[in-house]
């Protein structure tokens, strides 16, 4: 399928130069069609991948290359793995196509085909995977028990750094009373 892409000064022309009702043709002997091969591309959705338990669709947009207006009401159906489907929304705006939830649950993981047909046996094809949905988090085995908060009325009779301090500072205190005690008798006298 063809379309009429503009004209042209030079017969062999990749791109139109003449617009109609803009460029002057007034000096112009002659003027050439120039006709591109008619064509439908995914503009947005290629290669996707889908994954399985996933609230929304799968999305494509495909276009012309010709007249994209004739995009949507020249579409004819859908195929995944080569089998017809019939779980998908279309709307306007070039071509905009959702595969359901619900029909992309049903397939296994990994690659698939997806090809949507137009008239005059023209057809796009993308591949899609479906991936598995990921694992929650395995829980700790066993779950750390809260400390209770210490009661400020009970005796603290677990805490011996305390008592082990007093008695450190006592011994201490005893030691140097001796000992002061104790020198003033065996120091000597010089003469």
């Amino acid at each position: 399928m063809q379309y009429l892409a503009g004209y042209a000064t030079t017969p062999d022309a990749a791109e139109p130069d003449i617009v109609d009702g803009v460029t002057d043709v007034s000096g112009v002997d002659r003027v050439y069609a120039i006709w591109k091969q008619d064509g439908y591309f995914f503009a947005d959705g290629e290669d996707q991948s889908w994954t399985k338990g996933s609230a929304d669709g799968l999305t494509v947009t495909v276009k012309r290359s010709g007249d994209d207006t004739m995009t949507f009401p020249c579409f004819t159906g859908v195929k995944v793995d080569g089998e017809s489907v019939t779980d998908f929304t279309r709307r306007e705006g070039s071509l905009i196509l959702t595969l359901a939830p619900e029909f992309l649950e049903k397939l296994s993981v990994g690659a698939h085909t997806l090809e949507l047909d137009f008239t005059a046996n023209a057809s796009v094809t993308t591949r899609f995977t479906v991936a598995e949905q990921a694992a929650p988090a395995e829980p700790d085995a066993e779950p750390e028990t809260p400390e209770e908060p210490a009661d400020p009325d009970a005796p603290n009779t677990g805490d011996a750094s305390g008592l082990f301090d007093l008695l450190a500072v006592s011994a201490l205190a005893i030691a140097v009373i001796a000992f002061s005690t104790l020198r003033p008798a065996t120091r000597r006298k010089r003469g």
